[in-house]
């Protein structure tokens, strides 16, 4: 009995010793798990907030995309949207007087002109001539196509004033007025403002308004357009040639 009392006291004993070490760790492990919480808890409201940071400066700093449309300058000449009214297929040359001429070949070198002139029967105000060895018609002077026949310039339509078309006309169509261009120029507009160009053949506006031919590289020749495209006129005698230069690229030699 004393030794079995003596255990007990013994465990007993053990048991309080060993208690505060217990405590001891529970209590360092509530409190490292508290730390732990603490710090996810206070990185998770800085990262929030410093998220939120960023946002903010990047929407200050991002630039304004600006809009790649300009709107065009109302003294920037264009072409003019309108028709051709002498090109194949057109009102003016669709009539069967004018299909009928097309029919006819001629040849402007051995008097084709005064042989269309005879054998069509141009509408009113026009004259038939030869054009890429073939008949066709066109309006006189002081007159252009409106529609089938061939209407005097006008100036003013249904009593508005008609634009400016400098090297070209205005006849009225249905009561308004319609810019044109003689043959072999065409129509550029700025505003309500119209102007003629030959481009096609124009040394001062080849290939559109404004772009001159340069000079020959050597200073002998001519700036020439042929078809839209820059050029030299070579004197007799000398011959075309290209230059090694991007400014006069051709020279006569």
């Amino acid at each position: 009995m004393p030794a079995f009392k003596s255990i007990l006291a013994s465990v007993a004993l053990m048991a309080l010793a060993f208690s505060p070490i217990a405590a001891a760790s529970a209590g360092k492990t509530g409190s490292l798990a508290a730390r732990n919480a603490n710090h996810v808890a206070r990185s998770q409201v800085k990262a929030s907030a410093a998220l939120t940071k960023r946002a903010n400066k990047a929407k200050r700093g991002t630039p304004r995309v600006k809009s790649s449309s300009t709107k065009s300058s109302s003294t920037k000449l264009t072409k003019a949207k309108v028709a051709d009214p002498y090109a194949k297929g057109s009102t003016f040359l669709s009539t069967k007087a004018a299909l009928a001429a097309a029919a006819i070949r001629c040849n402007k070198n051995n008097g084709g002109d005064a042989k269309c002139g005879t054998l069509t029967s141009p509408p009113e105000n026009a004259s038939g001539l030869c054009y890429k060895a073939r008949c066709t018609f066109r309006c006189n002077d002081g007159f252009a196509p409106s529609g089938t026949a061939c209407m005097a310039a006008a100036s003013e339509c249904s009593g508005v004033a008609c634009p400016t078309v400098t090297d070209g006309y205005n006849v009225c169509t249905n009561g308004a007025c319609a810019p044109g261009c003689f043959e072999g120029t065409t129509l550029y507009q700025a505003g309500t403002t119209y102007k003629c160009f030959a481009t096609a053949t124009d040394a001062a506006n080849c290939g559109a308004p404004g772009t001159a031919c340069p000079a020959s590289y050597n200073g002998v020749g001519s700036p020439r357009c042929n078809n839209s495209k820059c050029t030299i006129s070579c004197p007799a005698g000398s011959s075309l040639r290209k230059a090694q230069s991007t400014t006069n690229p051709f020279t006569c030699y």
